[in-house]
C-alpha cells in the first residue's frame, strides 16, 4: 500500500439481468474529519455492505452495545442499513482508512459466510492478499480501469474470495511434536501397509488421543492423511510409468489393485485406468487436495 491521493469513486453500471454479477457502489481512500461520523440506520444509500481497513490512526465502530477502536491493520464489516455508527472520535488526531461498498444482491450468501467465520472486525497485515486487492481496486478505480459492470463484479468477487481464505491461511502455530512425527512416519512409510496403530506408536502416544489430535491439529483423520499421500502418489505414477495398476497399488500401499481403484474412485472422480489415458477425463502430472 503505497502513496496515493485521496478520494472516492463511485459506480452505477446497469444491471445484467442474464448474469448474477456482483454490483460495485464505491471504492474510496479516505482521512476522517472532525464531523466524520456514519450512522448506519440512517444511510439512504443501501442494501450495501461496507469493508472498511484502517491504514493510520483509529476511529470508533459502534455496534451491538460495544465500541469498538478500530485501529492500524483492522477492518470492520457491516451491513448498510444497519444497527451500528461509526466515527472519528475527540481523541483521535486522524482516520486514514481505504473502503470499498458494494451491492448485497448476489453477495448474501458469500457475505454472512465470512462475517460468521471472521467477525465484524479483523486484523489484516498491509500487504495480505485481501489488502492488496483493495489498495489494487482503489488504484484501477483511480486510474479509470473500471470501466463496465463486468470488470467491477470480477474485482468486488476477487475480494471476496480472499476474504473467505483470510482465515484458513492464518499463519498457524508450529504442530505440535507427535503431529509431526506422525506426519514424517507416514510420509516415509505410505508405501507399506502400516496402520494407523503403527503411527500413533511412531509418534509416542496412545492410538486414542492420537486421532484427536492430529484431527484437530490438522483437519484430517490420520487415515484420511495417509490416504492422500497415497493417491497423490499413485496420480504421479500413472502418468510418468507404465506400471500395471496391481504394481501401483503396492508400491503405494493398497492391498490390492481392486481396492486401489476404489479408493482412486472415491478420491479423484474416476478410475485409474481412465485418469491414466486422459481422454473422458482431465489427467494432470500432480494432484493436490486441500
Amino acid at each position: 500500500m503505497g502513496n496515493q491521493d485521496f478520494g472516492t469513486y463511485g459506480f452505477r453500471f446497469a444491471e445484467k439481468e442474464q448474469l448474477p454479477l456482483l454490483g460495485l457502489y464505491a471504492l474510496g481512500f479516505e482521512r476522517a474529519w472532525a464531523d466524520y461520523e456514519w450512522d448506519g440506520r440512517k444511510r439512504l444509500d443501501g442494501p450495501l455492505y461496507l469493508l472498511q481497513y484502517t491504514v493510520s490512526g483509529w476511529g470508533e465502530l459502534h455496534m451491538e452495545g460495544q465500541t469498538r477502536r478500530i485501529g492500524p491493520g483492522e477492518a470492520f464489516l457491516v451491513d448498510i442499513p444497519g444497527d451500528h455508527r461509526y466515527a472519528l472520535p475527540k481523541e483521535s488526531g486522524e482516520w486514514t482508512f481505504y473502503f470499498i461498498l458494494f451491492r448485497q444482491k448476489h453477495a448474501d450468501a458469500l457475505w454472512t459466510s465470512i462475517v460468521s467465520r471472521l467477525g465484524r472486525v479483523v486484523r489484516f497485515e498491509k500487504d495480505s492478499p485481501a489488502m492488496r486487492v483493495l489498495s489494487a481496486a482503489f488504484a484501477d478505480a483511480a486510474a479509470g480501469r473500471i470501466t463496465d459492470a463486468y470488470s467491477a463484479s470480477s474485482l468486488v468477487y476477487r475480494l471476496l474470495m480472499e476474504l473467505a481464505r483470510h482465515e484458513r491461511d492464518k499463519p498457524r502455530h508450529v504442530l505440535p511434536a507427535p503431529v509431526q512425527q506422525a506426519i514424517a512416519f507416514m510420509q516415509a512409510n505410505y508405501g507399506s501397509p502400516i496402520s494407523i496403530a503403527q503411527v500413533a506408536e511412531a509418534a509416542g502416544v496412545s492410538k486414542y488421543h492420537f486421532i484427536r489430535l492430529f484431527a484437530r491439529e490438522t483437519r484430517y483423520t490420520p487415515l484420511d492423511y495417509l490416504t492422500r499421500l497415497r493417491i497423490q502418489r499413485a496420480a504421479e505414477l500413472l502418468q510418468s510409468s507404465d506400471w500395471v495398476l496391481e504394481r501401483i497399488a503396492t508400491e503405494c500401499g493398497f492391498a490390492s489393485g481392486s481396492y486401489f481403484s476404489k479408493v482412486f474412485r472415491q478420491w479423484v472422480g474416476c478410475t485409474p485406468g481412465e485418469y491414466r489415458l486422459g481422454r473422458d477425463v482431465l489427467a494432470a502430472r500432480r494432484l493436490t487436495f486441500d
